[in-house]
């Protein structure tokens, strides 16, 4: 069984903790509430398909889709578009997969050091779609189980 959600908005990466002048460190209030449209999408979604969390290892994609921007031209708007220009611009995928990461526990699994593998990627939206991010989790295969898929692939080509 596996978790697929989107959650429509600009991605947003994991803010750096702010200090109060006593401090003590807070997270950034959009941080916050970015971390809680996740996990509300993600758990309704999980409970609308069953998920169960579990200890066992997890692999998670991000799909992070940005707008292009208003300044490209035409051509280079058609490139974004078409998938052949990626977005080198923050946030970093490093923080959007902690903000993900972090919304995520209690959700999908118990703590997430459980995730042993994580892709972030980037990318423009098509000229139909708004900015949004995608997530998928599921259970992470041991190397036997991906062994056994690609013989069989393999054998089936």
């Amino acid at each position: 069984m596996n978790l697929l959600f989107r959650v429509n908005g600009t991605p947003q990466g994991k803010a750096r903790p702010r200090f109060t002048k006593s401090g003590h460190s807070y997270t950034p209030k959009q941080t916050r509430q970015y971390e809680q449209e996740i996990k509300e999408t993600a758990l309704s979604q999980a409970l609308t398909c069953g998920w169960l969390k579990s200890d066992e290892p997890i692999r998670i994609h991000i799909g992070a889709h940005f707008a292009v921007p208003k300044s490209f031209n035409k051509s280079k708007r058609a490139t974004a578009q078409q998938g052949d220009l990626y977005p080198t611009v923050k946030p970093d995928a490093d923080n959007i997969a902690k903000v993900v990461c972090d919304a995520l526990n209690d959700i999908a699994y118990n703590d997430d050091k459980q995730i042993v593998e994580c892709v972030v990627r980037k990318r423009y939206c098509m000229a139909d779609d708004e900015p949004h991010i995608t997530v998928f989790v599921e259970r992470m295969p041991t190397f036997s189980e991906m062994k056994t898929v690609a013989l069989k692939a393999f054998q089936a080509a």
